[in-house]
């Protein structure tokens, strides 16, 4: 079976997958005017985020032009991490606008250079590195500030550490994709190393 076999399959799961999202990002959306809570519009931040994660990543599927799959998938994961960030500060309660400077300069900047990586040499060079070990170093850094800010917090309720934990998961899904591709990426600058 050839994998034209499964492009209406793959087509039909990334359209239910976004209908979903989409249902999800109205929902929250709807009781964040409500309530104006803003935990409410960092789960619809994050929903969108995840929702362009998985519209970048599924771009592969229709388009053709390698140099702009590569820049959509990661410009897709760019925009589901600080979204995720931004979830994650949220609901630890931290909102000074300093810290959330950090993730608003982490995406631009990330989208810059993908913007050059993709349309630059071809292969991943210096500004893929640069941008797999921003993202790294900035997710560290606002997590290890998250989750000391949360720890000396005294008055938690549940939820608040449901989202919390939530946030951290997807965290780690981002970062595993980052890691994937790392180690993808050295092992085929190390195959032909290997074959000579």
């Amino acid at each position: 079976m050839d994998s034209s076999a499964y492009s209406p399959a793959m087509l039909l799961g990334f359209a239910l997958s976004g209908g979903g999202l989409l249902l999800a990002l109205s929902g929250s959306l709807r009781y964040w005017k409500a309530a104006r809570d803003p935990l409410h519009l960092a789960y619809a931040v994050a929903t969108a985020g995840w929702l362009a994660g998985l519209l970048g990543s599924s771009a592969g599927a229709v388009i053709q032009n390698q140099a702009l799959v590569f820049f959509l998938a990661h410009a897709g994961t760019q925009v589901a991490l600080v979204a995720l960030l931004f979830f994650f500060l949220i609901s630890a309660s931290i909102v000074r606008f300093e810290i959330h400077l950090v993730w608003m300069a982490q995406g631009i900047a990330g989208l810059m250079l993908l913007a050059r990586n993709s349309w630059g040499a071809g292969l991943p060079g210096w500004p893929y590195t640069l941008w797999m070990w921003m993202n790294t170093v900035c997710i560290i850094g606002l997590v290890s500030h998250g989750a000391i800010s949360a720890y000396a917090l005294d008055s938690w309720d549940n939820r608040r550490w449901l989202t919390l934990g939530g946030s951290v998961l997807g965290l780690g899904t981002c970062v595993a994709d980052l890691r994937h591709t790392c180690l993808a990426l050295h092992a085929n600058r190390l195959a032909p190393a290997l074959h000579a």
